[in-house]
């Protein structure tokens, strides 16, 4: 996703209650949605398996400085601590006009 004020919701016939912040639309919570609530235990499970991700991400945006998808990895990295300021800012400094001008690139450069 592309905006931070996207998110994925499942909803279904029935009382449902959304939890939304601006800015931080892709942590939002939906009570009432059994469709939801396996999608969030599907994303949990999807943890077991991060610290090989994580890995993967760092590697990607470091080495494909003319895609688009490196900012929205970089914004994520940091985002999850993962990642220090000098090596988000190296790689940053290294991506094309695209990807810096991309709304990830943007955000990232305004951090």
């Amino acid at each position: 996703m592309s905006d931070p004020n996207k998110t994925v919701v499942f909803l279904e016939p029935g009382y449902l209650q959304l939890e939304l912040t601006q800015g931080n639309f892709f942590k939002a919570k939906l009570e009432g949605s059994n469709t939801q609530n396996e999608f969030d235990k599907f994303h949990k499970m999807q943890e077991s398996l991060k610290p090989a991700g994580d890995s993967l991400a760092i590697d990607f945006f470091t080495s494909h400085p003319n895609s688009y998808v490196s900012p929205l990895l970089m914004w994520e990295a940091n985002d999850r601590n993962q990642v220090t300021y000098e090596l988000i800012k190296s790689a940053y400094n290294k991506l094309s006009d695209g990807p810096k001008n991309s709304l990830y690139g943007r955000l990232i450069d305004k951090n």
